[in-house]
């Protein structure tokens, strides 16, 4: 399905989009919020929550409700106040923090297992409808509302589809959606979940309940266990035996929705920027630059004409709140891999 498109004006680095910006219900009357975590001194001293944020607002016009998960000090993040008056800072729970693992960024991972948990304990979220799980280190690229729309129509998410006849509902107890993954070793994506409040309960306690096995201490990456849920669910579907399946993926087509730019793509569309000063990229409403995409080894400077064009810089434009600052993040390196993951 194509994007929609969404005709926006007016981006200021120093506040937000004047024109085109959806409701806390969209369009459609569907109340939804974006969640992100964000843990670790490395986190807290980075723009990078700002720069998720405040490109939320601005490329993806989105008036929605923002919850940010951080351990990072009280106050830290009141400058969101200036471009949204939805943004929620929660801290987390003592008694959510897990330290047995041996990766010391899995006690930061697990907290993708409680985000319905913390939706909540807000009352003002008690409306939402589906929560769209991001990892921070996402920037925003295009109208959301093309996401939201292409998304939800395309793989039938949210309660006008869910109480349709022409549907068949879950044979597993829950239910959610993720990307496929970028390789033939991650079939899943682990970094961006559409959450139906009245399905996905069960995903998630299944999810968190693999990570806290003693079995799971030496694991690097939250994909392995999505990986073996996953693999329960296509035996569940061989067998045609779905009375102890916990959990249905539903994975959804990365294009047109999220690009995934390697190091070596940013490197020489920045080069193109440079030499072409009046063209411009067309960017997925969703851009996530990770890590593990090696951008972790990218100079800043071979990074600078990319980001100011997903994030529709000028030359002139003063980066007041250091967006296109990169930031410094702890990495994960997989025994016996080349790879790489953020924290987040």
């Amino acid at each position: 399905m194509g994007i929609t498109e969404w005709m926006f004006h007016d981006v200021s680095p120093h506040g937000q989009a004047s024109t085109g910006k959806l409701p806390a219900a969209g369009p459609d009357g569907v109340e939804r919020a974006l969640f992100a975590i964000s843990m670790g001194s490395k986190a807290a001293d980075s723009n990078i929550v700002e720069r998720f944020v405040w490109s939320a607002v601005n490329i993806g016009q989105y008036d929605g409700w923002i919850v940010v998960l951080t351990d990072a000090p009280s106050g830290r993040y009141d400058v969101l106040s200036n471009w949204t008056d939805k943004a929620i800072v929660m801290r987390p729970e003592e008694e959510d923090i897990k330290t047995h693992y041996e990766t010391a960024n899995m006690k930061y991972k697990r907290f993708k297992t409680l985000v319905l948990d913390y939706v909540q304990r807000d009352s003002r979220l008690d409306n939402v409808e589906l929560v769209y799980y991001l990892d921070v280190d996402i920037v925003f690229g295009y109208s959301i509302w093309s996401l939201f729309k292409g998304l939800e129509e395309s793989y039938r998410i949210g309660a006008e589809y869910s109480n349709s006849s022409q549907v068949g509902k879950s044979k597993a107890l829950g239910k959610m959606w993720m990307f496929q993954g970028n390789s033939n070793k991650w079939k899943i994506q682990g970094g961006q979940m559409i959450l139906d409040r009245r399905q996905s309960q069960p995903c998630l306690d299944k999810w968190r309940e693999l990570f806290d096995r003693n079995s799971t201490q030496s694991i690097e990456k939250d994909q392995w266990l999505l990986m073996e849920m996953l693999e329960a669910q296509n035996n569940a579907t061989k067998t045609r035996d779905y009375s102890s399946l916990a959990c249905e993926f539903v994975i959804m087509a990365q294009k047109p929705f999220i690009d995934f730019p390697t190091a070596t793509y940013i490197k020489r569309k920045s080069r193109y920027l440079k030499r072409h000063k009046r063209k411009s990229l067309k960017h997925a409403p969703l851009v996530h630059i990770r890590n593990d995409g090696n951008t972790n080894h990218l100079p800043e400077k071979d990074m600078m004409g990319f980001m100011m064009d997903v994030l529709q810089f000028q030359s002139t434009t003063e980066d007041v709140h250091g967006l296109l600052k990169k930031p410094c993040m702890e990495v994960t390196e997989e025994k016996n891999t080349n790879t790489t993951e953020s924290a987040e």
